[in-house]
C-alpha cells in the first residue's frame, strides 16, 4: 500500500518538472508529502491487517505463481507487456548501452509530453466553460472550502502529478498564465489528491483487489491530503 500511494505522487521527472515549474518549495513540500502519506499509508494497512485486510483475503482472485514479465502468465488482465517497448526490443537486438538510453529517452519524452498535453488541455478547457474568478478563487483561497472542493472534486478525474503541475503551471506563471499566488493548502489538495487517485490507479484497485481495498485506498488518500493540505495551511511557511 505505501508502494501504490507513493509512486505516483513523485518521481526524479516529477520533482524536476515541479521545480522548473512551480519552483523548489512546492516540489520539496510534495516529496515531504509522498514520503509522510507513504509512511501513513502503510502503517495504518499494516495495523489493519487483522480486520480483513491480510494478504490472503484481499485479493479478487488467487494468483498463480510465476513472474508478471512471462508473456505466457496465465492471469492476462495482470500480464506485464514492458517487453514491447521499444527500449527493451532495443536492447534485445543490439545490446547497446547508448541506444537503450535514447529509446528510454524517446520513451520518458512522449510519456511525459502526454500528460503535460492533458494538463493543459484541462486548463484551456476550464477557462473557456468555467468562469475564472472561480478557479481563481479555488487556487487563491485560503479558506477550507477550496481544499475540500479540490480533494474531492480530482477524485473522478484523470490527474497524474506532470497534468497537475502543467495545468497550475498555466495558472501561476505570470509569463504565459494568470500569474496568480497559489495558496498552500489548495496546492497540496491538487498535487497530492489529484495524483494518488488517477484513474490508471483506480483501474489497477479494481482489477486485482476487493472492494474493501479500494475503499481503505480511497480512504487513505482522502484522509492523508486533508491532513497535509490543513497541515500546511497552518504551518508559518511561505510558498
Amino acid at each position: 500500500m505505501a508502494l501504490l500511494v507513493t509512486s505516483p505522487l513523485m518521481s526524479p521527472a516529477g520533482y524536476t518538472l515541479l521545480n522548473w515549474e512551480l519552483g523548489p518549495t512546492w516540489a520539496n513540500a510534495v516529496l515531504f508529502s509522498a514520503i509522510f502519506l507513504g509512511l501513513f499509508a502503510g502503517y495504518l494497512t499494516h495495523f489493519l491487517r487483522r480486520y480483513g485486510f491480510s494478504e490472503e483475503i484481499i485479493f479478487r482472485q488467487k494468483l498463480p505463481e510465476g513472474n508478471f514479465h512471462d508473456p505466457d502468465y496465465p492471469v492476462e488482465e495482470l500480464r506485464c507487456d514492458c517487453g514491447k517497448q521499444l527500449s527493451h526490443r532495443v536492447d534485445r537486438c543490439t545490446h547497446n548501452p547508448w541506444l537503450v538510453f535514447l529509446a528510454k529517452f524517446w520513451e520518458g519524452t512522449l510519456k511525459i509530453g502526454k500528460f503535460a498535453l492533458i494538463g493543459i488541455t484541462v486548463e484551456v478547457i476550464a477557462l473557456q466553460f468555467i468562469p475564472n474568478e472561480w478557479i481563481s478563487m479555488l487556487l487563491e483561497g485560503t479558506g477550507i472550502l477550496p481544499i475540500f472542493a479540490l480533494t474531492f472534486a480530482t477524485i473522478p478525474l484523470h490527474m497524474p502529478q506532470v497534468t497537475a503541475a502543467a495545468m497550475l503551471y498555466g495558472f501561476v506563471s505570470p509569463e504565459f498564465g494568470e500569474g496568480i499566488v497559489l495558496s498552500k493548502g489548495a496546492g497540496i489538495a491538487l498535487l497530492v489528491g489529484g495524483p494518488v487517485t488517477a484513474l490508471p490507479v483506480m483501474a489497477l484497485f479494481i482489477a486485482m483487489f476487493r472492494k474493501r481495498v479500494l475503499a481503505l485506498y480511497l480512504a487513505i488518500c482522502v484522509s492523508g491530503t486533508l491532513l497535509l493540505a490543513f497541515g500546511y495551511r497552518l504551518l508559518p511557511l511561505t510558498f
